[in-house]
């Protein structure tokens, strides 16, 4: 069993990340100033990350605005509005517009080269699924519905997964497959969304869904996927256990295990009993593949809070690996 995390790490907690986040809020900032800044910070998390025992870290999406809808800056027929809460937790993002075609202009070039982390990371990206949710059709675009939205952005990832070829690990967070108190239209689109998104890509591929309840159906929709990870939230739906043993896969388990706090408040999380659901898993999953890593982003976690459950899922897979 690996460890890995899920979205952006704490900005905050140490001299670096102070300076930048006065300088990002500064009235001027000269942005060659501010790039130094992001590798520095950067190069800082994941080092924290790698350090505490995570096998597969991101790089702490430190560029991102939101985890939202970053992928879409400088991005043709896309526009930003106000911030909006997304789904029913702390997360929130701005307002996406669509006003026209959805084209790659310019696609933000995530701090996570070689030369900048020192170590391989994974690419981390919102699910067009998701994205096409979180999107207000405008009266210009050429989209009339989520299906027609979900596939252009698919596409727009297609492409840019197709320029860059320096991935091994590619996840998409999709907390909208199953978001709390909220419709999920569509769903029957996913598996040639996936498809289509994904033709011809080598790396090694993720869905990671959290923030919500599970059905069989769903599960069973996920584990169909043209993937080779499913990311599940073990913290919003403890009874998700029992649906995935009665499913049969081959695929890769992400076990979303550890309270991120995004339900509002923390939990304390028992080590004893976490690894006992892990080891019950033996027999249904192969353990030595499966990821386990907090159910959603630590973001909004003090720094130090946040370095306590990373050094946890670390004692958590040496437990499971005996």
């Amino acid at each position: 069993m690996k460890t890995t995390i899920n979205g952006p790490y704490p900005r905050i907690g140490s001299e670096l990340t102070q300076k930048l986040r006065e300088e990002t809020g500064a009235e001027e900032t000269h942005p060659t100033i501010l790039q130094h800044l992001q590798n520095d910070v950067t190069k800082e998390l994941v080092r924290e990350l790698v350090t505490a025992g995570i096998d597969l870290p991101n790089d702490g999406l430190v560029y991102a605005n939101d985890e939202l809808s970053w992928p879409l800056e400088n991005t043709d027929g896309i526009t930003f509005g106000g911030m909006h809460k997304t789904l029913h937790t702390n997360i929130i993002h701005r307002h996406i517009i669509c006003t026209g075609e959805i084209k790659q202009k310019h696609f933000i070039n995530p701090l996570h080269t070689t030369a900048v982390t020192e170590h391989s990371v994974k690419l981390e990206l919102p699910g067009p699924y998701t994205l096409a949710c979180h999107t207000e059709i405008g009266k210009t675009a050429p989209y009339k519905n989520i299906e027609e939205i979900a596939h252009a952005y698919a596409e727009f990832y297609r492409g840019v997964l197709l320029s860059r070829k320096k991935e091994d690990f590619v996840q998409f967070n999709e907390p909208s497959i199953i978001a709390y108190k909220r419709e999920h239209p569509n769903l029957e689109m996913l598996p040639e969304l996936y498809q289509n998104m994904l033709h011809k890509t080598k790396a090694q591929t993720a869905i990671w869904t959290s923030s919500g309840h599970y059905t069989r159906q769903t599960i069973d929709l996920l584990f169909s996927l043209p993937v080779d990870t499913i990311g599940i939230d073990f913290v919003w739906d403890q009874n998700v256990e029992t649906l995935l043993k009665k499913i049969s896969t081959d695929k890769n388990i992400g076990f979303g295990i550890v309270d991120s706090g995004d339900t509002g408040w923390c939990g304390q999380d028992d080590k004893n009993s976490i690894v006992k659901t892990l080891r019950s898993f033996a027999g249904y999953t192969y353990l030595s593949k499966a990821l386990v890593a907090p159910n959603a982003t630590l973001e909004h976690l003090p720094r130090n809070y946040a370095q306590q459950k990373i050094k946890l899922l670390r004692q958590i897979a040496d437990e499971v690996n005996k």
